[in-house]
């Protein structure tokens, strides 16, 4: 760890201690097949969630030598919605499946659907969602 802490401080500076960090996007939809569950169950409730991304820091941790995650003793996770809490948050409609990642559906064809386009509130939502499980 103190390693990876003194790469990812030189990184800052654009410098490199003994070698450029290695990080990986490793989504959690990439660890459940390895916890055998459908990438859909993540979403179940913020207590589930939380279980599952702290399961997947904790493989990464343990299985994937990289630098990005472990630089110290802490630990940090939060709300996760993949990427789909701005398309939501402006009216998209949002397609769910047992095992890929949500898909925003355009919802928006022409000048005069763009023009009476109702934004919903920041609070309304998804948005909601992730401010209740953070």
């Amino acid at each position: 760890m103190e390693l990876n802490k003194k790469r990812m401080q030189a990184w800052k500076r654009f410098k490199y201690f003994d070698r450029v960090p290695v990080g990986f996007c490793l989504e959690p939809r990439y660890f459940t097949p390895v916890f055998g569950i459908d990438y859909k169950d993540i979403f179940k409730d913020a207590q589930t969630q939380y279980h599952w991304l702290l399961q997947c820091a904790k493989y990464r941790i343990e299985n994937i030598p990289e630098d990005m995650f472990c630089q110290s003793p802490t630990i940090t996770i939060s709300a996760y919605f993949d990427n789909v809490p701005n398309s939501i948050a402006f009216g998209a409609r949002i397609v769910w499946k047992d095992n890929e990642p949500p898909q925003a559906c355009p919802t928006i064809g022409t000048i005069e659907e763009m023009e009476a386009l109702d934004v919903p509130a920041a609070d309304a939502g998804l948005w909601s969602r992730m401010i209740d499980w953070t």
